[in-house]
């Protein structure tokens, strides 16, 4: 499997000769690159960066557990009794925490990607380059409610690419990949089993995955 590096930047150019708009995950470049659109979206875009992070930092440990089981559908596995317990306590904490920015995560949470954008920036170059990397593989438009979530979806790439000292694009397409790993698979003994619906998951008391139960 090749990757093509990708640099956590976005270059958009404009119909002027020589004019461009480059964001970087540097906040203070990506600010001289606004200024030259826009001096008071060069002022914002720090705080603008600040408040996509907090949100990253709220919800990336809740999009990467297991779903609180709300309706018991999983009672029989007493394993999991003790898992909600501890998800419903560590999600009560993490809201208290970040009680001060709850209304602004709600805000992005439900919002088109467009009104979003116009209620933080003016310049059509800079809404137009967040809108274009937020909405990268999503199918819906920017004017759909819950839109805006594409940003926080970018910023966690952004983020887990740091921390892994960056990110690549599967050259070939994600098909590639999935073939790849069920070849290794495969050489490991593993059986594959296709379009079957996994009906539920067991869990050790570590939170560690035992196995899956399929139809």
């Amino acid at each position: 499997v090749e990757f093509k590096s990708n640099e956590n930047s976005s270059f958009t150019p404009t119909l002027e000769e020589g004019t461009s708009l480059h964001l970087t995950s540097d906040v203070r470049y990506s600010k001289d690159q606004i200024a030259k659109f826009s001096e008071n979206d060069a002022s914002i875009y720090e705080q603008y960066d600040k408040t996509m992070k907090g949100i990253v930092q709220f919800l990336d440990p809740i999009l990467t557990s297991l779903p609180i089981d709300f309706d018991n559908t999983f009672e029989r596995f007493k394993v999991f009794k003790a898992y909600n317990l501890r998800q419903q306590t560590a999600l009560a904490k993490r809201m208290i925490s970040h009680k001060s920015q709850l209304a602004e995560y709600n805000r992005i949470l439900t919002s088109p990607l467009s009104s979003y954008l116009n209620g933080w920036f003016e310049s059509d170059i800079l809404k137009g380059s967040l809108m274009a990397d937020a909405m990268l593989g999503v199918s819906t438009h920017p004017d759909a409610p819950g839109s805006s979530l594409g940003l926080i979806h970018s910023y966690i790439e952004k983020a887990n690419a740091a921390s892994a000292g960056g990110y690549g694009i599967v050259r070939g397409g994600n098909e590639v990949l999935v073939k790849a790993l069920e070849k290794i698979a495969k050489q490991y003994k593993v059986t594959i089993v296709k379009d079957a619906e996994v009906t539920a998951v067991d869990i050790d008391d570590k939170d560690r995955v035992k196995g899956v139960y399929v139809n």
